[in-house]
């Protein structure tokens, strides 16, 4: 096969792996930011940044044939399309996890200018101290580990076993929820068999933890699958779960 044929083939091959980016402008097109420059990202549960202008709407996701999609990944094809959008927030509406219908993460965001970063990182940083103020008292003696399964992730009725070091703590079935307490500081590991690389917590008296458990791969052979989240994303989850 001739050279250019090959070149030709891995570029097709490369593209068709690739995740599935739609950006809609809102507006004009504005000058794209520097690949390097700062970008800062609003969680689904935060508000859109105030005096900031809308630039653009993003989607990363599967394709179909996507390969490497895991949040960082993403995320990273996210920010990518916001600098080149002119955008320097990222404000996300809709963070979907790999479940049955997809092995990748999606996102669906929205891209703002913020003239004056800064003031708004000041800002969301005041709005972020307030939502995650430590429920427990000062003192506490132990932490707390709130595991839950969500009904959006996953309608199946598998049920699998989370582990916290050598102990099943919790029984992730679908709409489920549990609170453990951690009565020993420092490093714990939380796992689930066949399901991926296990999950270490470094423990703080006095700390809550959000564990989400769900299920990815095929209708066939679903998976489980385990992640941290933030206490503000955790708390609203966690209380929603019923």
């Amino acid at each position: 096969m001739k050279p250019c044929v090959l070149v030709a083939a891995a570029a097709l091959l490369l593209s068709s792996c690739a995740p599935r980016i739609i950006t809609q402008l809102n507006g004009p097109a504005v000058a794209a930011l520097a690949p390097d420059a700062p970008v800062l990202v609003l969680d689904v549960d935060e508000y859109s940044p105030n005096g900031c202008a809308l630039v653009a709407n993003v989607f990363v996701g599967e394709s179909g044939t996507t390969l490497n999609c895991g949040l960082d990944r993403m995320m990273s094809e996210a920010l990518r399309q916001a600098r080149q959008a002119g955008g320097n927030v990222l404000k996300l509406t809709e963070l979907r996890p790999p479940s049955m219908a997809s092995t990748c993460y999606q996102i669906t965001g929205e891209v703002f200018y913020a003239p004056d970063l800064a003031a708004v990182q000041a800002d969301i940083s005041r709005q972020r101290a307030a939502d995650e103020k430590p429920r427990l008292p000062a003192g506490t003696p132990y932490a707390l580990l709130y595991v839950y399964r969500p009904t959006s992730l996953g309608a199946t009725a598998l049920t699998y076993d989370v582990r916290l070091n050598d102990s099943v703590v919790y029984q992730a079935r679908f709409g489920s929820r549990s609170i453990i307490r951690l009565t020993k500081p420092g490093a714990v590991t939380l796992w689930t068999e066949n399901g991926g690389k296990p999950l270490t917590l470094e423990v703080e008296p006095g700390k809550e933890y959000y564990l989400r458990c769900g299920l990815q791969g095929s209708t066939f052979k679903p998976r489980p699958w385990l992640s941290f989240v933030s206490t503000r994303q955790g708390r609203q989850e966690y209380d929603g779960v019923d």
